[in-house]
C-alpha cells in the first residue's frame, strides 16, 4: 500500500511540474508582445480584478444575507413551536413539526461558519516555497508578503502585562514596507513583471470567486431541502396530524422517541445529501 501510494505521489508530481513549466512557456511567450500591446493587457487585467473583485463582494453579501435571514427563521420557529407546544395536546407531534423545521436551519448556520474558516487552495500555495510565486502577489494581498505575516495580531498581547513583551513586531513591520518598496521598483522597471503579477492575481481572485459561487449554491442548497421537509411535514400533519397524535400518546414513551430520532436523522442525511455537486 505505502508503494502504491508513492508511486501515486511521484506521478503527481510529475504531472504538477509539467503544468507549471506549460505556465512559464505561456508567460515567457507574452514577453514577446510589443510594448503597447502589453500595455493594454496590463489595462485590460486590471478592468478584470475590479469585475472579478465587484463578482465576489456581490455573491458574498448574499450568502451573508441568507446566513442573517437564516438566524431569523431561525428564531421565529423556536418563538413559533414554543407557543404550539401549549396549545398543541400531543408533545409528539410539536416535535414532529420542530424536527423538519429547525434542524436544517441549524445545519445552515453550522455550514456558513465551516466555510467560512475553510483552507482555500489559494493559502496552501501561498505556505508552498515551492509554488508561492503563483499565489497572492506581494503588493495585491497580504499572504503574499510574508513579513506581514509574522507581525504578531493575537488579542492576548493587548492585555496591558503583556502589551510590553510583543517583540518583533516593528521589525516585522519595516521588513514587509522594505518587500512592498522592492516589488514596486520591480513594477516601475519592467512592463513584464508589472503584467505577470497583474494575471497570476487575476487568477487568485477567480479561484476565490469559485469558491464563494459554491459555497453560497451548498447553503442555497441545504435551504431548499428545508423548504422542502417544511412543506411536506405541515401537509402530513395537517391530513393526519390528530390521528398521529393519539395513536403516539397511547404508545410506549420510549417507541414515540426512537421514531423521532429516526427522524432527526433522516432530516439530517437530506441536509448533507443536498451538498451532492455542489
Amino acid at each position: 500500500m505505502g508503494k502504491i501510494k508513492e508511486n501515486y505521489e511521484d506521478e503527481n508530481q510529475r504531472d504538477i511540474n509539467s503544468i507549471t513549466e506549460e505556465v512559464e512557456a505561456q508567460l515567457k511567450r507574452m514577453k514577446s508582445l510589443g510594448i503597447e500591446d502589453k500595455n493594454r493587457l496590463f489595462e485590460y487585467v486590471i478592468w478584470m480584478i475590479e469585475f472579478q473583485t465587484s463578482l465576489t463582494q456581490d455573491v458574498e453579501r448574499r450568502r451573508e444575507n441568507l446566513y442573517h435571514f437564516t438566524y431569523l427563521l431561525l428564531g421565529g420557529g423556536v418563538a413559533i413551536y414554543s407557543w404550539l407546544f401549549n396549545k398543541v395536546p400531543s408533545s409528539f407531534i410539536c416535535y414532529f413539526l420542530a424536527i423538519p423545521y429547525l434542524v436544517p436551519l441549524i445545519f445552515v448556520l453550522i455550514l456558513f461558519e465551516v466555510q467560512s474558516g475553510y483552507f482555500y487552495v489559494t493559502k496552501e500555495i501561498d505556505r508552498d516555497r515551492n509554488y508561492n510565486v503563483y499565489g497572492n502577489q506581494p503588493n495585491w494581498f497580504y499572504y503574499g508578503n510574508k513579513e506581514i505575516l509574522k507581525i504578531k495580531t493575537s488579542l492576548v498581547y493587548s492585555l496591558p502585562f503583556f502589551r510590553n513583551k510583543v517583540t518583533g513586531n516593528l521589525d516585522a513591520f519595516l521588513s514587509g514596507l522594505r518587500k512592498s518598496v522592492e516589488e514596486f521598483r520591480k513594477d516601475a522597471e519592467s512592463v513584464d513583471v508589472r503584467l505577470e503579477k497583474a494575471i497570476k492575481q487575476f487568477y487568485v481572485l477567480q479561484v476565490h470567486n469559485y469558491y464563494k459561487n459554491r459555497f453560497y449554491l451548498q447553503l442555497n442548497a441545504v435551504r431548499r431541502t428545508w423548504c422542502l421537509l417544511v412543506i411536506v411535514s405541515v401537509l402530513v400533519y395537517i391530513l393526519f396530524g390528530d390521528s398521529i397524535g393519539k395513536i403516539f400518546e397511547s404508545t410506549r414513551s420510549a417507541y414515540s422517541q426512537g421514531l423521532l430520532l429516526i427522524e432527526f436523522a433522516v432530516v439530517l442525511l437530506l441536509s448533507f445529501l443536498s451538498l451532492r455537486g455542489k
